[in-house]
């Protein structure tokens, strides 16, 4: 029999690091979230407020977790809602996505709120050349890193109001930051996602091919460690009751119960004791682990009861029951 604790899973992407500054003990929060979109087969808010509408009836695609949004710029699909309330305001807004195109003559837009090409009325998301951009028309902060079509990225875009200071990270990695002259104070006018009005590049009107998944729009600055565990923790299970089996990372994996567990004292608070045979907990949507990556990390505190025989910690399976 084995108990286990704290396990959790880290996606590592295409960016690289030396050496960052440890998150143990970091959390990742809901707090003063203003919208939150799964794309899991929906397009509407979780948080019951700024459902989105389709526009040419972009299409789901298999995501970075469950489903993802698709886009075709040659069907000039977006969705939209209605104001977003992100003007004269701090903002954190965090995705997955995986472009089909990076390069163009013009900006390839993630979302954008636009009134018109004057100071302040225009707010965009975007890649151009290869680079993801944070603008309010003429004042824009952009990414060092360069992005590659056809993989799967975190992003996070955020904006001290209070500072004017506007930061890109790229799988949890801070990849630009720039003081920002202009800022939004713009009408009210839609919020977009797969397409946007860019003024002062290109046609105006333009639209992105790809998908996204999972984007959050906060109004507040989410902190560097908090970013790079939504980046690149995929799953952490504490095993603390009365919710042992609930996801404490940030993409809220769902885990199922086979056989008898119990729950006892941990190493860190409690842990799960496994006391049949079968007797395991199944958890879907490990991307991670598939095989198109090759970069993971797996961590828990186990206390064997026996070994004779010997036993299976981790197993993996394209099983719906995890056999």
């Amino acid at each position: 029999m084995k108990s286990f604790l704290n396990f959790f899973c880290k996606a590592t992407t295409t960016t690289s690091m030396a050496c960052v500054a440890s998150c143990v003990n970091g959390v990742t929060s809901t707090d003063a979230r203003i919208a939150f979109y799964t794309f899991d087969s929906v397009i509407t808010d979780t948080m019951g407020v700024y459902h989105l509408n389709g526009s040419s009836t972009p299409i789901y695609a298999p995501g970075w977790i469950n489903s993802a949004i698709s886009f075709n710029a040659s069907n000039q699909q977006w969705l939209t809602t209605f104001n977003m309330p992100i003007s004269t305001r701090t903002f954190t807004i965090d995705f997955w996505f995986y472009a089909f195109v990076v390069t163009a003559s013009w900006d390839i837009p993630f979302a954008g709120q636009c009134y018109s090409g004057a100071a302040g009325t225009c707010f965009f998301l975007s890649i151009y050349y290869e680079q993801a951009y944070m603008g309010f028309t003429n004042s824009d902060v952009s990414s060092s890193t360069k992005i590659q079509a056809n993989i799967w990225y975190h992003i996070a875009f955020a904006f001290d109001n209070s500072t004017r200071q506007g930061f890109v990270y790229i799988n949890g990695i801070e990849v630009g930051q720039v003081i920002l002259p202009l800022y939004l104070t713009a009408p009210v006018v839609p919020f977009t996602i797969g397409g946007a009005r860019i003024y002062g590049r290109g046609p105006g009107l333009t639209y992105y091919s790809g998908y996204i998944d999972h984007l959050t729009i906060s109004s507040r600055l989410k902190t560097p460690c908090e970013i790079y565990l939504n980046a690149n923790l995929h799953c952490y299970f504490k095993f603390d009751s009365p919710s042992s089996l609930i996801d404490s990372g940030p993409n809220f994996l769902i885990a199922n119960q086979i056989g008898t567990t119990t729950t006892i004292p941990g190493y860190v608070n409690q842990a799960l004791r496994f006391s049949s045979s079968p007797s395991y907990v199944s958890i879907s949507q490990v991307t991670p682990l598939q095989s198109i990556y090759d970069t993971f990390t797996i961590s828990m505190w186990i206390k064997p009861t026996t070994i004779i025989g010997g036993a299976t910690i981790i197993h993996t399976s394209t099983q719906s029951n995890g056999l």
